[in-house]
């Protein structure tokens, strides 16, 4: 349902400077309790403003799938960490945890959208979530980049367009004024 969305949306993704800290904060909070329940602990790390070029609502979504699949998949008592950082001229943001990790063939599945890879707890996987997140990245021209092993937890980036400054100042002006 996600992913027919998604593509439905591929119109209306529309630009512009996003934060990607404070995206990732706000769906932290949206989180908190889901998080609290499984008994994981969510750490954002970077403390600065991170500015992609970017999409706000595909941005959340993004944060919002990576953060429940890491909550979902983590032991309890485990930590996720969620940073987000600025290269010269893209931007990344990254989850991850200390979960049961994925095969290459897992990752090889879920990156057909409606598959869901299965995991070494045994619940049906990340599919749906990675696809969502990778078609949103593809229509932001950005990438996403999984590192996992069984066993390893999984780490998942996604680069970004990197706002430029005029653009944020822009944005930062517009606040004064308003």
């Amino acid at each position: 349902h996600d992913l027919a969305k998604a593509n439905a949306d591929r119109q209306r993704l529309e630009p512009e400077p996003v934060d990607l800290v404070a995206s990732a904060q706000s769906i932290i909070r949206q989180l908190d309790n889901q998080a609290e329940r499984a008994g994981v602990k969510l750490k954002m790390k970077s403390d600065s403003e991170v500015w992609a070029e970017a999409d706000a609502r595909a941005v959340r979504q993004i944060w919002q799938n990576l953060l429940s699949n890491a909550i979902k998949y983590s032991s309890k008592g485990s930590l996720v960490s969620v940073d987000a950082r600025a290269g010269n001229m893209t931007v990344a943001l990254s989850v991850r945890d200390k979960g049961a990790g994925m095969s290459e063939h897992d990752l090889e599945r879920i990156a057909q959208p409606f598959q869901q890879g299965g995991n070494a707890k045994g619940r049906a996987g990340t599919g749906l979530g990675l696809a969502v997140v990778k078609s949103f990245a593809d229509q932001m021209k950005g990438k996403v980049i999984i590192d996992t092993a069984p066993g390893e937890g999984t780490r998942v980036r996604v680069i970004l367009p990197k706002a430029t400054a005029e653009d944020v100042t822009s944005i930062e002006e517009t606040a004064d004024v308003l």
